[in-house]
């Protein structure tokens, strides 16, 4: 008999008078006795179901808890707010692996015309290994990208036999010990651009709610670092073209200011011209006249002549800054022409007191200028560059080809830009090891009558030649300088088409 019916019975005095009752009620004890039993049995069975269940909601609170943590710390990452998406799905992709407990995570965008899906992240768990580049058919696998694009999660349990992605099961889910997956898709802008797939090795599992909630919140963080890449992009585009805007405005300044500097020393050169001149004529006088003929006396007449010519060169330089001579243009063999001005600008010079080194493209160059005014440009670029090292130094003339691309400047869709995309042109460097310029001085090199020669020793106006019959001819110079290091200018001409 139960123990708690014995008690019972015992305790309200009925227990001796049952013993002696028909065999009616000796039966109906033991069904009383079978049924306490199974009470019994029933209580223990749900002691141990609300301990496990206590446990399950337990386990499940802590994977929530550390889920929100790993989505927390997903979503400060300092690769989504810096824009780099490569590196942001590389954490993505790793993240989902450990925190599921999945042996492959990746993300997969659509192509163009949505006919494949393109691996950009995958994560392998036991090798510690990201890959990418794998592609795969999205017309070999209708049923899957169907129910992608029906439902937005597909958590097959049963990977290899489940209607939507047992088309994976021999290419995929077989080689790869692949017995459950998980993929949710990814949206942009309002249109599904890829997914993310998670691949189970092992006993086939179910795949909790949190399981899903999980996949899909990493997929929103992908959207998010898209969002954000989107913005930075636009915001460095913005700040590209502001800069631009303001060099085009700063050239255009410059522009204005340097004709209306032309016209005013067009204006003064004239007006100086002809003194010059009778000076000049006065000084050949002079010179012939008797009383005048003593050494002193002819020294004097002849420094006036020297202070009369190179006042004399300062106005042709002032015209030529203020008029350039027409342009007489010709194709010409662009090395042989720079070899014909380095011959010239070499000769006031000692070459044993330079290292010169000569480093030609192998191609043939061919440009259409005006030889005699191309040939000036490189003379003073050159004399410039051995002036700058009085006691020796390393000259080296370089040219190469090269295509224009956006990362040149001057270079756009207007009519005034000197340069379009994919133009051909040929560069030539000129570079010594000189003083170089000082950063603070390096934006006025161009300026007419700057100079950073000693008093007496240049006009200010070479450069300045230099870069007008440049821009004559639709080419660039540029010049980058270290203190200390040396200089190097830069000249970009369009190929003779």
């Amino acid at each position: 008999m139960h123990k708690l019916l014995e008690r019972q019975l015992r305790r309200s005095g009925l227990l001796e008078s049952l013993k002696a009752l028909p065999e009616a009620w000796q039966a109906f004890l033991e069904t009383v006795h079978q049924a306490y039993e199974q009470s019994d049995t029933d209580r223990v069975m749900l002691e141990r179901s609300l301990d496990l269940t206590s446990k399950e909601l337990t386990q499940r609170n802590a994977d929530l808890r550390h889920q929100q943590r790993v989505l927390n710390d997903l979503t400060r990452s300092r690769s989504i707010y810096l824009g780099s998406l490569q590196e942001t799905l590389g954490k993505l992709t790793e993240a989902l692996s450990k925190t599921l407990g999945v042996e492959r995570a990746g993300v997969w965008f659509f192509n163009t015309d949505q006919s494949k899906i393109v691996c950009s992240d995958l994560y392998q768990k036991s090798k510690d290994h990201h890959s990418s580049g794998v592609e795969i058919s999205t017309t070999e696998h209708p049923a899957y990208f169907l129910a992608l694009a029906a439902e937005r999660t597909v958590a097959a349990h049963d990977a290899q036999h489940d209607a939507r992605t047992c088309d994976f099961a021999e290419t995929h889910f077989k080689p790869l010990g692949i017995t459950s997956s998980l993929s949710v898709s990814i949206s942009f802008q309002g249109k599904v651009v890829g997914l993310i797939t998670n691949g189970h090795v092992g006993s086939p599992r179910e795949w909790t709610l949190e399981d899903r909630q999980f996949a899909s919140s990493i997929a929103d963080v992908v959207s998010l670092a898209m969002e954000i890449g989107e913005h930075r992009r636009a915001e460095e585009e913005i700040t590209a073209a502001y800069g631009r805007l303001r060099q085009t405005q700063a050239q255009l300044v410059e522009t204005e200011k340097l004709a209306m500097l032309g016209k005013f020393a067009a204006g003064i050169a004239h007006e100086i011209k002809n003194p010059l001149a009778i000076i000049l004529q006065g000084e050949n006088y002079l010179r012939h006249v008797e009383g005048l003929q003593s050494p002193e006396k002819q020294e004097v007449l002849l420094l006036m002549r020297s202070a009369v010519n190179r006042a004399d060169h300062i106005v042709r330089s002032l015209l030529d800054l203020a008029r350039p001579a027409a342009l007489r243009l010709g194709n010409h063999d662009f090395h042989v022409m720079l070899d014909s001005a380095f011959s010239l600008a070499i000769k006031p010079f000692n070459p044993n007191a330079y290292r010169i080194t000569k480093n030609y493209t192998q191609e043939s160059v061919s440009v259409n200028v005006d030889e005699d005014q191309m040939q000036q440009v490189f003379i003073n670029l050159v004399v410039n560059a051995l002036q700058a090292m009085p006691a020796g130094g390393e000259l080296t003339i370089r040219t190469y080809t090269k295509t224009i691309s956006a990362d040149d400047s001057g270079v756009g869709r207007r009519a005034t830009d000197y340069f379009k995309l994919g133009d051909r042109v040929v560069a030539c460097e000129i570079a010594d090891t000189g003083c170089g310029i000082p950063a603070n001085k390096i934006a006025k090199v161009f300026d007419p009558f700057y100079t950073t020669k000693p008093r007496g020793e240049g006009t200010g106006l070479g450069l300045s030649i230099v870069r007008a019959i440049i821009e004559a001819h639709r080419g660039l110079i540029a010049v980058r300088t270290q203190e200390g290091r040396g200089t190097c200018f830069t000249v970009l001409l369009p190929l003779s088409q």
